[in-house]
């Protein structure tokens, strides 16, 4: 478990985002960070771009879970002993999952008779042990396999189908709040649809749904309400948001109840691209220009409150007792891997940082 609320988190929510604001700074200064361990538990052979080995992670009480293409099976890391289990395959590719500390939610696809796939969720209960089936999604409304999952404060499952169907499990029953066509005015539903990204619940109370492509423009990120699961607003840098929320590649929200929006805007290098980062708390905003950082792709907050930043190029690390940045490379095998990308990043209690990429699974430890 995290460590309990101190008089630093109580000052640092009290005052909302002003401990980042010396972020906006103009001089970085990137400390090198040592070499520190990196573990390799396991990999594949490159692919593809478009040609995972991995699929999901996500943790329970200690354990973290991961799915793997080519088996259909879990492997589960105990980050206590640091040692793993294999969880065989059921014949599901499970391409998502979500916890909530207390169950499991596992969302794949089941191949049947005629080749085509039914698409269910799981829950492992993880004090009884048990498992329990959910009812599939209706086949008229499945476009693709689950993408992305969230639960919310009222322990509902929301799920993206594919890249345009937004459900929520209601009562073991799926309601299908939005498949991608126009609703109200809200600008990421107009025209043509760039799809909807991982959904993320916010300590707002809501579930922040960014899009899935920046194709059509700066088009923000949709906020739903858990409460009447309503669509309430769109949050855009035209509404005094940060500039990631136009083109959000990651949601995250640390111990702290801050919410980290990691955004991008171009393809190709990251030279060739603009990025920022922008900081959400109860209503206020910090937004940073970290277009002098590497690509960041994703980010998680460690037992200290740290935050990592998985880059092209490594791991970036904010101290956030003087706010100063450490750079952490690749080793070899990673740097030097075709198309190896970091999908998913968790900080353990012990004070390592595991790191899901496309083909293989590694820790590090300063």
């Amino acid at each position: 478990m995290r460590r309990d609320a101190s008089w630093f988190h109580v000052m640092v929510a009290g005052i909302g985002l002003l401990l980042f604001v010396p972020l906006l700074a103009e001089a970085v200064e990137i400390h090198p960070g040592s070499d520190g361990h990196w573990k390799e538990y396991f990999s594949f052979p490159s692919g593809g771009y478009d040609q995972n080995q991995t699929y999901a992670m996500s943790s329970i009480d200690d354990l973290l879970l991961v799915s793997l293409v080519l088996t259909d099976d879990v492997v589960i890391v105990d980050t206590v002993s640091d040692e793993l289990s294999l969880w065989p395959g059921f014949g599901v590719r499970m391409t998502e999952f979500i916890g909530n500390g207390e169950s499991i939610c596992m969302g794949g696809s089941v191949p049947h008779y005629g080749g085509e796939l039914d698409y269910s969720l799981t829950y492992w209960e993880l004090n009884s042990g048990n498992w329990r089936a959910i009812p599939p999604i209706p086949a008229m409304r499945i476009s693709y396999e689950f993408h992305g999952m969230t639960i919310d404060d009222h322990g509902r499952v929301w799920a993206t189908i594919g890249l345009y169907n937004l459900e929520v499990l209601v009562d073991d029953s799926w309601l299908l709040l939005s498949d991608g066509m126009a609703i109200e005015d809200h600008p990421v539903c107009y025209g043509w649809n760039p799809g909807f990204g991982i959904p993320a619940f916010v300590p707002t109370g809501e579930v922040w749904l960014p899009p899935w492509s920046e194709d059509s423009g700066p088009v923000g990120i949709d906020t739903w309400s858990t409460d009447d699961l309503t669509l309430t607003k769109n949050i855009s840098y035209a509404t005094g948001a940060g500039k990631a929320t136009d083109y959000p590649g990651c949601i995250y929200t640390d111990s702290r109840g801050i919410t980290w929006i990691i955004g991008s805007h171009g393809h190709g290098p990251s030279e060739e691209r603009e990025q920022w980062l922008a900081l959400h708390y109860q209503g206020l905003w910090v937004d940073i220009d970290v277009n002098w950082a590497p690509l960041l792709w994703t980010v998680c907050d460690d037992a200290e409150g740290n935050m990592w930043f998985a880059t092209e190029y490594g791991l970036l690390k904010l101290a956030v007792d003087d706010l100063s940045w450490h750079f952490f490379p690749f080793p070899p095998e990673i740097a030097n891997t075709p198309n190896e990308v970091v999908m998913r990043l968790y900080g353990a209690e012990t004070g390592k940082i595991y790191v899901m990429l496309r083909f293989s699974f590694w820790s590090f430890e300063e």
